[in-house]
């Protein structure tokens, strides 16, 4: 059973790993012109995707940096 301090340590850790997922993401594809995430807004919701495994395919990345995010989160 989980107490109620474990599941404020799990959401925090789920919330900090999509604010840096996220913000990582975005430094890494925003300056291509062909990625399909080019804004904070866009970059938050991949992570949101990526973490609870929905990924409708709409965001990926498509550079190096950002494919090594993307599997550091899934993992």
């Amino acid at each position: 059973m989980i107490r109620g301090s474990e599941i404020i340590l799990l959401s925090a850790a789920a919330i900090v790993t999509i604010i840096f997922g996220s913000f990582g993401i975005y430094v890494a594809e925003s300056p291509n012109p062909e990625a399909s995430i080019h804004s904070l807004y866009d970059a938050f919701w991949w992570a949101i995707e990526i973490i609870t495994t929905v990924a409708y395919g709409e965001y990926y990345p498509i550079t190096l940096t950002g494919r090594i995010i993307a599997g550091v989160l899934m993992c």
